[in-house]
């Protein structure tokens, strides 16, 4: 049975058990801090077992990306050398929120085993948590299962939690017994390594219980049902037949149709027999498990970087990269280099899966292969830097010692790890080849230091706020908040809950206190989709009033954040009180808001439709856009993308919204945001006919209203995004008024500093004209008793001429002088003779001689004359001819 069977079956099955198939939610949790990745199914139902939003359906069933490459569960160190491990997998699950229990989970999973896939029931072990009687008793006497198919085990096997915190409970597990020719032991409370025999296939969670900070367990409203199956472990049962008949590895998830496409196009490329990778086998396998997770974390969102997830997905490249390294030079091959190879990877995997996640485009995946194309070249340079300081090291290392070493210290291994990305087991190989070891236990211990420093330093919080409501929950929940502000500024409402700062549970707030008003009706924005939080204020009659400084949501009560500035607000059924939004912060907010829609299909027809959000913010000051983008925008660029978006305003399009079901509108091509969280109706937003996508947000009339937008920063935040920040509206005035204050001070400022750097360039010019004089005077030859001075010097203007002139007269007695210069491409001459020679020649008649061979003019006295000319190339020429015209005249 096919992949593509197994998980059709599996969702129809669920289906005709009336569960709402539910389509899967992003690798990104949404709204949830206290996860890195979507790792189990349950995590898009979370705030449904947490009891923070109403199910809109009693059953659910999924196939759900899932990805367990960082935080608790992290997989990634194990692919590759295990049969079963994986970074992204598919996990099928159905769940209950408060509809059925343990007995209907555990009759639906038997049945689907046994019935549906037609699985030997003798070939299924069934465990339970050791105190869950309740669950061993349906098993044993109500599915009949074999006691010698059935096992207890204690917390380590049999208690299931989604993390540090948050919604878990007992668990029964079904595993897949592969038979004798497998090692492993039975599950027990006693532990042991299950081993290749005892494959867990399938988990049934019995939602019970929440787990706090502190590992406190609270009993959650209503008891749900959370179970999960990996598709790849239940495909490798389903077709183990196919597999042995092949010749290849029974029970091993690689050999299914999810990776056997992949592998085999490494295979090709890399010239492998289709016997097997041999050596090569722990590289392949790692190669085809992270191709997966790439694709999906950055059709996700996700783009590499050197924190968060970010990192994680450059260590799953850099991991991939590394072992098609070690094929490469293993068969001595580099005409298939991995990001050639990886692009068709992506290409094989794109196709076999679009048809399951519609929301793979062309143009996402021509990002997915600019982005990994990227990295992989980034780290071939860090290869290439790693080898080298690992020779260095040696090196170092071999000189400062007397006796042979046969063991390399841990720490230099961690430091290649730790700075230059350098794998491990890639040190090990190197050493291995020139006769060493590597020290592991003082690498695990350095290893271990920097997982507990990362792990401080990059944990996620969970949620500050917390409300202290006990049981009171569901009533609560019955008194969810009505928004009306879409069409209202303001409106009556009654206080259905107070809270001081903390969360605490108040009947009144008093005068000065900060806390939290809960509402019944209000017209007050929470901070949703980019968008920031109304403010405004609370009034009860004409003085006693509480002051908004934000608006959050908690499931569907609004929160409005403040302090009570006059007066006791008070939980009263019986008083009405006014809630009013400050309108002006909310029509700047909705000019940004809009103006973010006109942006984001703008950048996609300047840039490409690749150009895709991944975050944003809007306020009342600007708004800010994150978008996928591999290079730096022109100021061509720039301009386009504000003349499209100001066309579009001046077009005056109409803006409207619609409530519709997420199928019709994905099907009408309204576009959806990787990190939102959509129910199964949708509110679309339409600006005329060039935009159109799902949004909660307030938004103009008509673009019109904005009035005119303008990009003030466009800046990189990560590799492959770019940010940009524009204002709108009054706001463009504002920003023009400032650039041009900015600009006419700094104006000033250089013209200050100009006038300086002219002064300071005139002293200096002319203290360096005078310390050229000694020089010059040195240069003079003597002809019938009179010093005769012809000299070119370099870049003087005229006016320093002069000063030089001026001194040489002053210390040769008897002198006759001719100074030129060639600045901006014009000679400047002066010319001076001593008084006591002015009857052999004149300083005019030398300027009026010269200048004819220099296509100039000049003149003055028989003393001091100056001219210049713009013959530059025949000044040479000019100077030794007048030096000669000069000693003509004084030896008449």
């Amino acid at each position: 049975m096919k992949s593509d069977e197994i998980r059709q079956k599996f969702i129809d099955y669920f289906v005709t058990h009336e569960h709402q198939h539910v389509s899967s939610s992003s690798l990104i949790p949404v709204n949830d801090n206290t996860l890195l990745f979507t790792n189990a199914g349950m995590v898009q139902f979370k705030d449904l077992f947490l009891g923070k939003e109403k199910p809109i359906y009693r059953r659910a069933v999924t196939c759900q990306k899932c990805l367990r490459a960082g935080g608790k569960h992290n997989d990634l160190e194990n692919v590759g050398y295990t049969k079963r491990h994986h970074t992204f997998f598919e996990m099928l699950g159905n769940f209950s929120f408060g509809d059925y229990a343990k007995y209907e989970a555990i009759k639906y999973a038997w049945e689907f085993l046994t019935v549906v896939l037609k699985i030997e029931p003798q070939k299924l072990l069934v465990t339970v948590h050791e105190k869950d009687e309740e669950a061993a008793k349906i098993w044993l006497e109500e599915m009949k299962v074999d006691p010698a198919c059935f096992s207890k085990c204690g917390d380590a096997d049999n208690f299931w939690a989604m993390g540090e915190t948050g919604p878990c409970g007992y668990c029964s597990e079904i595993y897949y017994d592969y038979g004798d020719g497998f090692v492993g032991i039975r599950p027990s409370v006693a532990g042991g390594d299950t081993g290749d025999r005892y494959v867990e296939i399938w988990n049934l969670v019995f939602m019970e219980f929440e787990r706090d900070e502190k590992g406190k367990l609270t009993k959650l409203p209503k008891p749900s049902i959370d179970t999960g199956m990996g598709l790849e472990r239940i495909a490798a049962v389903m077709q183990q037949d196919e597999i042995k008949k092949a010749g290849r590895s029974v029970g091993d998830n690689y050999e299914s149709d999810i990776f056997r496409p992949l592998a085999s196009i490494i295979m090709v490329r890399c010239g492998f027999s289709d016997a097997g990778w041999g050596k090569y086998d722990a590289s392949v396998r790692v190669i085809v498990d992270h191709i997966r997770a790439i694709v999906f974390l950055i059709m996700d969102g996700v783009l590499p970087s050197n924190e968060g997830r970010g990192y994680v997905l450059r260590k799953i490249i850099r991991r991939a990269t590394r072992h098609m390294y070690l094929i490469h030079k293993g068969i001595n091959s580099s005409r298939n280099s991995f990001d050639q190879i990886a692009c068709e990877l992506c290409v094989e995997l794109v196709k076999v899966m679009r048809g399951i996640y519609h929301e793979i485009s062309d143009a996402q995946q021509r990002s997915i292969n600019e982005v990994l194309n990227n990295e992989i070249t980034k780290f071939a340079i860090t290869l290439e830097n790693g080898i080298k300081c690992f020779e260095q090291e040696i090196a170092t290392l071999t000189a400062t010692v007397t006796q042979p070493i046969a063991t390399i210290p841990g720490v230099i291994a961690f430091n290649l790890y730790d700075t230059y990305g350098f794998p491990l087991d890639l040190t090990m190989e190197m050493a291995k080849e020139r006769g060493f070891n590597v020290d592991l236990d003082s690498f695990n211990r350095e290893m271990a230091i920097q997982r507990e420093n990362s792990r401080a330093a990059s944990k996620f919080a969970v949620d500050s706020f917390r409300f202290d409501i006990g049981d009171n929950v569901n009533n609560i929940f019955d008194a969810a908040t009505t928004f009306v502000g879409y069409e209202q500024n303001e409106c009556d409402s009654k206080i259905v809950m107070l809270c001081k700062r903390g969360g605490a549970v108040v009947d009144c707030l008093v005068n000065g206190e900060e806390g939290i008003v809960v509402l019944d009706t209000t017209p007050f924005y929470a901070e949703a989709g980019g968008q920031v939080g109304d403010s405004g204020g609370i009034f009860i009659g004409s003085d006693d009033f509480f002051v908004v400084n934000d608006t959050k949501k908690y499931g569907k009560i609004y929160l409005h954040y403040g302090q009570v500035k006059k007066g006791t607000l008070r939980c009263n059924d019986d008083v009405m009180v006014r809630a009013v939004i400050n309108h002006d912060r909310r029509r700047t907010i909705t000019l940004n808001h809009s103006t973010a829609h006109l942006l984001h299909r703008a950048l996609q027809m300047v840039l490409g439709e690749h150009a895709l959000q991944r975050g944003s913010l809007v306020d009342d000051k600007k708004l800010r856009f994150d978008f996928t983008h591999f290079n730096a925008l022109t100021a061509e660029e720039i301009r386009e993308i504000e003349s499209v978006v100001n066309r579009e305003i001046r077009n005056n399009l109409a803006v409207t919204t619609a409530v519709t079901s997420l199928a019709d509108a994905k099907a009408s091509g309204v576009l959806a945001l990787f990190d939102e969280k959509y129910g199964d109706k949708v509110r679309v937003v339409k600006m005329g006919e060039f935009s159109q996508e799902l949004c909660g947000g307030t938004h103009v009339a008509r673009t019109g209203d904005i009035g005119v937008f303008k990009i003030t920063v466009e800046t990189s935040i990560a590799a492959g995004v770019r940010r940009l920040e524009a204002v709108t509206g009054e706001n463009v005035l504002s920003w023009f008024e400032e650039l041009a204050n900015k600009h006419m001070s700094e104006l000033y400022q250089l013209e200050v500093n100009n006038a300086n750097l002219k002064k300071e360039i005139a002293n200096l010019q002319t203290k360096m004209a005078l310390s050229k004089s000694t020089d010059l005077i040195d240069r003079a030859i003597e002809v019938a008793g009179v010093k005769v001075l012809v000299a070119a010097l370099d870049n003087i203007d005229v006016k320093n001429l002069r000063v030089t002139l001026d001194n040489l007269k002053q210390q040769m007695q008897c002198a006759v002088i001719l100074l030129a210069s060639v600045t901006d491409n014009k000679i400047q001459l002066v010319a001076g003779v001593t008084s006591n020679c002015i009857t052999k020649v004149k300083a005019n008649e030398i300027i009026q001689h010269l200048v004819l061979k220099i296509d100039g003019s000049g003149g003055g006295r028989s003393d001091m004359a100056q001219g210049g000319g713009t013959k530059v190339v025949a000044l040479a020429d000019a100077l030794a001819d007048i030096k000669q015209w000069i000693e003509n005249k004084l030896t008449i």
